[in-house]
């Protein structure tokens, strides 16, 4: 009998292990430690499982402007040009009733890269005008020779050199400025 008993108990102290292991695991995992998993998956190229990641995170963090961010970057590199589009113009709607101008300044620049990828040229231009608008406005000069670059090739596509490689001198300019400060 004594050997039934410790028999049994082993099985329940097992049977309490697994239970207790499982809903260890079962915790849902801060926003932060996701947000890194998703980066890395982004990093080494698997955009399917960055894009479940961060799409389980920003139900836990509806409002996060990175991930949001993230998440349009990581359809665009995997070549879905018409979700991460989808993506922006939502966000656009939203950041113009409660974000700040810069974010709109990074939403327009997304938008401009998003409709080059489509070749749709005109709509590029146009995110791309605001884009460089705000920020020069505002003085946010950070990001602009990204934005120049996106002109340079808008006018490339178009077929004009002459005003593309303009912006390209624009885009180094704005870009070699920038290093400078650093220093």
């Amino acid at each position: 009998i004594s050997t039934k008993n410790n028999l049994m108990k082993k099985y329940l102290s097992l049977i309490l292990l697994v239970i207790a292991s499982f809903l260890a695991t079962a915790q849902p995992e801060d926003p932060k430690t996701l947000h890194e998993t998703a980066k890395t998956f982004m990093r080494t190229g698997d955009f399917d499982n960055a894009i479940i990641v961060l799409t389980r995170v920003l139900q836990q963090d509806k409002n996060n402007l990175e991930m949001q961010k993230d998440l349009v970057m990581t359809f665009f590199l995997k070549r879905d040009y018409q979700k991460a589009k989808a993506l922006n113009l939502e966000y656009l709607s939203a950041y113009k009733r409660f974000h700040t101008t810069d974010v709109l300044g990074n939403v327009h620049s997304s938008l401009a890269r998003t409709y080059l990828a489509l070749g749709q040229l005109e709509e590029s231009k146009m995110h791309n005008d605001l884009a460089i608008q705000i920020r020069t406005e505002n003085n946010f000069r950070f990001n602009l020779p990204n934005n120049y670059e996106t002109e340079s090739l808008i006018f490339e596509k178009e077929g004009d050199y002459k005003k593309a490689l303009m912006a390209y001198k624009n885009f180094k300019g704005a870009q070699d400025s920038m290093f400078n400060k650093e220093k």
